[in-house]
């Protein structure tokens, strides 16, 4: 990723109202997922959509996601979201690649091998952040993904992941 710290980043938010539905709900009950997992109870919630190629997601964090100032969010709950946001981009193009709907059976799962993040400004807690992820390049069923987390079309985190594809035949 070559792009400058200080770069305005473009969101199209209608994109992510406009979805029918997130990865992560037509993955199904199975996923218990810290940063998206409709079945963890104590989760994020975080909920990505199909922008184009690219996967979208807005995600406001709470009091509690604080880091040691209550005015900035925590680093690793930033990291959860680019994990989370690029795992998900990584599964639902597995998907797509294979000409399936996000969720069929067999289901497709992907674990994150790498993740190396850039912080690049701090995050305001009570902003809502932006997520945009797509897909450097997929090999086999190792896919690259590089995200962007932004508050106010000010680029604050840039995120590199490396997922590989699993399936569960359960």
């Amino acid at each position: 990723m070559t792009e400058d710290k200080n770069k305005k980043v473009k969101h199209n938010t209608q994109t992510v109202e406009a979805e029918k539905e997130a990865f992560q709900d037509l993955i199904g009950p199975q996923n218990h997922c810290h940063g998206c997992g409709v079945e963890n109870e104590k989760g994020m919630r975080l909920k990505s959509y199909w922008d184009g190629e690219d996967a979208v997601a807005n995600w406001k964090p709470s009091l509690h996601h604080t880091a040691g100032s209550k005015d900035y969010t925590n680093g690793g709950i930033m990291a959860s979201l680019i994990d989370c946001h690029g795992n998900n981009l990584a599964m639902a193009s597995a998907y797509r690649r294979a000409g399936r709907k996000v969720g069929s059976e067999p289901k497709i799962w992907c674990v994150t091998a790498q993740l190396k993040i850039d912080f690049l400004e701090p995050v305001p807690i009570n902003q809502t952040i932006h997520l945009r992820a797509h897909v450097l390049k997929n090999e086999g069923r190792k896919t690259w993904i590089e995200c962007q987390l932004s508050v106010n079309n000010q680029l604050c985190v840039k995120g590199e992941l490396l997922q590989i594809e699993i399936q569960r035949n359960d």
